[in-house]
């Protein structure tokens, strides 16, 4: 394989994350030129598509870059919040184990399952609401603190991608945080503002809602058609957040939510 060849077509920073999220580098790897591609359009698409997304809006709106709110009173921000910070924990700690591949494959989960497939696609309607209230400043502070939270933690993985949404994303601030993410430290967890309840019940949400889409799926009955009730089968009581019931209810289109503990 002629790595320049392979650099002009994919990239070089597809090729690193290929390598570096395939297995660890002290591992043999069996090189496939098609996995550099899937690599490009999962991770590296869902990042800029997440970016342009939050890019697009925010210009409309003028927004300006400011830190978090000290009340996150919408729950998915709070759990984006949450989330966001146990993932900067772990990743400080596998990368100083030199545990590089579970890092950036913590990274690559967070951004497409997390952020783009999860956040961004709940929250569209708040940035879609005319003027700019709280709640929509609000949400873009928590998206944008999140993206830019990410490339500080790619930098080191995939250095062009990284510096240039960082420089995207910091461009109206300039003056106040730098040229270049690579001038960044690397950021600490905050524990004050880790959750570990919310990021457990809406990790629970996320696996009723794919397995309740699947259903509907094999059932072939279309999300657009409601339904009166759909039963959960889990091993232990659960009691949800009201919120975070009315997410899968919302996202099931039903009108109910039972929890059995076997499916007779």
């Amino acid at each position: 394989v002629d790595p320049v060849e392979v650099i002009m077509k994919y990239g070089a920073d597809p090729l690193r994350w290929y390598f570096i999220t395939t297995s660890p580098p002290w591992l043999p790897t069996k090189f496939d030129t098609d996995g550099i591609a899937e690599t490009s359009r999962k991770f590296f698409d869902t990042l800029r598509n997440t970016y342009n997304f939050f890019a697009l809006y925010a210009e409309i709106d003028g927004y300006k870059p400011q830190p978090l709110p000290s009340k996150l009173d919408n729950i998915m921000d709070r759990w984006l919040v949450s989330r966001l910070q146990t993932l900067i924990g772990q990743y400080r700690d596998w990368m100083e184990d030199y545990q590089m591949t579970r890092a950036a494959r913590a990274i690559q989960s967070f951004v497409i399952d997390e952020l783009s497939n999860w956040y961004v696609r709940r929250n569209r309607r708040r940035f879609w609401t005319s003027g700019m209230d709280e709640d929509k400043n609000t949400a873009y502070s928590v998206l944008w603190n999140a993206l830019v939270e990410i490339c500080k933690l790619t930098a080191p993985l995939i250095p062009i991608t990284s510096d240039y949404f960082w420089r995207a994303l910091t461009e109206p601030i300039r003056d106040e945080v730098g040229e270049s993410v690579h001038f960044q430290q690397i950021p600490d967890a905050k524990p004050e503002l880790i959750a570990p309840e919310l990021e457990e019940q809406m990790s629970l949400a996320i696996k009723i809602v794919e397995l309740g889409r699947s259903v509907r799926n094999s059932a072939r009955i279309n999300i657009r058609q409601p339904l009166s009730e759909i039963f959960a089968i889990l091993d232990t009581e659960t009691e949800l957040i009201p919120e975070i019931h009315d997410v899968i209810l919302e996202e099931l289109n039903v009108k109910s939510l039972e929890f059995a503990s076997d499916s007779q």
